[in-house]
Order: structure tokens, then sequence, then C-alpha cells
């Protein structure tokens, strides 16, 4: 009795053992496992892709953000500058009823002296331009 009470008690704490050791390896191998699976999800491609779409679309906006205020800026330094260079454009005369003659070349014609009779000129006036020929001088 004694001696099969004894088997049976080895047994019992070699069952507890083996069930214990079984644990620790299921236990190990589960963080193995759960390592390994952060590992591939850092290398697998959608996930990087789909992180580095974030940050591209976050550089973007950014970036889209400076050249509007950059924009912004310069327009406000641009526009009186603008409204001057409107002001001293030859343009402008014309809309007072001035035109600009030029030769058959293209160059200006500023004098009487300039033109020849039986030359053709282009007239430039505020809304278009027309064909002439000097006749005399």
């Amino acid at each position: 009795h004694r001696r099969a009470g004894r088997q049976l008690q080895l047994v019992d704490e070699l069952e507890r053992c083996a069930a214990n050791h079984l644990r620790r390896l299921l236990r190990s191998g589960a963080e193995a496992l759960t390592l390994v699976e952060r590992r591939l999800e850092r290398m697998d491609l959608r996930v990087r892709f789909a992180e580095a779409h974030r940050r591209l679309d976050a550089l973007r906006s950014g970036a889209e953000a400076l050249m509007r205020g950059r924009t912004a800026r310069l327009s406000a330094v641009f526009r009186p500058l603008a409204a001057q260079l409107a002001q001293l454009s030859p343009l402008r005369v014309l809309d007072r009823g001035y035109a600009i003659v030029q030769d058959e070349r293209g160059g200006l014609i500023r004098s009487v002296a300039q033109a020849q009779p039986g030359s053709d000129v282009s007239i430039r006036l505020a809304d278009g331009s027309v064909g002439a020929r000097f006749v005399e001088k």
C-alpha cells in the first residue's frame, strides 16, 4: 500500500511538473508568436504604404498651406506695383485717344520725316489695329 501510494504520489508529482512545463512552453511559444506577428505587421507593405501615404498627405497639406501663405504675401507686394505699371502702360495712352504708328518692319514712326509716301503702316488704337498707306507728307 505504502509503495503504491508513493508511486501514485510520484506519478501525480511528475504529472504536475509536466503540466507546469507544458504551460511554460505554451506561454513562451505564445510570446514568441506575438513578437513574430508584431514584426510581420511592421514588415507588411500595406501597413508601411498606408503610413507613408499618411505622412505624404501631411507633408502635402503643410506645403500647400505654406504656398498659399507665400502667394498671399507676394500678392500684397505685387498688387500696388501692378497698378502702377498699368498706369504707365502705353496702352492706357491709347484709351485716351492716341495711336501708335508702325512701319512695315514694326518700327515706330515718331516723326513725319520718317514717313515715306506709298509706304504701308499699321496704326494701333485702343481697341485694335488698322492698316494704312501714306500718300503724301
